[in-house]
């Protein structure tokens, strides 16, 4: 059996490459000796990114826009490989081949993963997070069920594609066995941005669901003497991080690198992850991996995901939010039976149980 999967964004940081990385290193640990895996990427990205290059074969092909490689450049490779399944990672697939008869020229069973479909109401975000929001809800919607598998990241998510869609999806978590190790660097590394030796971490974004604004200025009403929140996900120099310059105590580090990212995580006392949507919500499960209380939102599907390992609070309410954090701060008990709790649930996401559920969307059986 020959699976081929799209590598694309396996050099993207954060979201889809961490989800490309979880799942090339799942099916690689636990294929069937029969499966030949084959992953098609951009000829430029670099060899330090293979994963599991003894189990998986690469190939690579000119980098191209997105929406070209997608509607292309992978159908093209797809029929020179003959592969007997095609997984497309990226929320959307070529258009030809959700039609019934071009797609009879395909003999792939097909899988896609559709991670959420905020981007089909979503307004918020810049230039490039709009156009790609466009596409993304043009293509979404002419997926069709001719041989065409649909996977998601919560059961909320695949109610949202019942409901939209019409379509029946497999819920499938995503690990972080690969993407947040165990092991971090040194305090040093955090202390470029954090001078405390108390600090939150806050993982946001400038798109408007994810609630940074509100998430700062509960910290801020909080008035933890000798506490900073550092927030990641967004860029040093954007307006959020503009209107509070003159405030020592937020700290925007701007772009990091995975390993800094995971470095400030690592050293961090707690997680602050209020958003408003998400499709899944990767932080959650980054903060049990790293044995931090973790405060999220009590909305679908972040209340799912982290079931009863959190501090669950209303992310519209700045005094909920506030609230949140000090009980975070404060209740060191409490917050020490949250990482314990976080732990337990850590068990019931792992890559090998993402591999069973994929190999049996796949088809592929041992």
């Amino acid at each position: 059996m020959k699976l081929l999967i799209d590598g694309y964004y396996l050099d993207k940081p954060r979201g889809m490459g961490r989800y490309l990385q979880e799942l090339l290193s799942a099916v690689a640990r636990y294929a069937p000796v029969h499966c030949a895996i084959r992953v098609m990427i951009p000829d430029d990205t670099p060899d330090t990114l293979l994963v599991s290059p003894e189990r998986i074969s690469y190939i690579r092909k000119k980098r191209l826009p997105f929406p070209v490689w997608e509607q292309f450049s992978v159908p093209f490779t797809v029929l020179a490989e003959r592969a007997d399944v095609v997984h497309f990672p990226y929320n959307t697939m070529p258009v030809l081949m959700n039609f019934p008869g071009l797609g009879r020229l395909f003999q792939s069973r097909r899988v896609v993963t559709v991670h959420d479909l905020i981007y089909m109401t979503s307004s918020g975000g810049n230039f490039y997070q709009g156009w790609g929001n466009r596409y993304r809800k043009f293509c979404v919607q002419l997926i069709s069920q001719y041989k065409t598998n649909v996977i998601t990241d919560s059961h909320y998510s695949a109610a949202e594609i019942k409901s939209r869609l019409k379509l029946d999806s497999e819920v499938v978590y995503i690990p972080v066995e690969r993407t947040c190790p165990k092991q971090f660097g040194e305090r040093a590394i955090v202390q470029k941005w954090i001078s405390s030796k108390n600090y939150l971490l806050h993982i946001g974004g400038v798109s408007p669901h994810k609630n940074s604004a509100r998430c700062v200025q509960a910290f801020i009403e909080a008035k933890l003497d000798g506490w900073q929140l550092a927030v990641l996900g967004m860029p040093s120099n954007c307006a959020l991080a503009q209107e509070h310059a003159s405030n020592p105590a937020i700290q925007f580090p701007g772009w990091v690198s995975d390993h800094e990212m995971r470095t400030i995580l690592g050293h961090a006392n707690g997680v602050l992850f209020p958003s408003l949507m998400e499709g899944y919500g990767l932080p959650i499960v980054e903060a049990f991996a790293s044995g931090q209380p973790l405060l999220t939102s009590n909305l679908p599907p972040m209340n799912e995901l982290a079931a009863n390992a959190a501090i669950l609070v209303d992310p519209t309410s700045v005094p909920k939010l506030t609230d949140g954090i000090l009980s975070m701060v404060c209740d060191q008990a409490g917050s020490a039976a949250l990482v314990e709790k976080g732990y337990l649930r850590m068990k019931e996401i792992t890559s090998a149980k993402m591999a069973e559920k994929m190999f049996a969307v796949y088809g592929i059986v041992k």
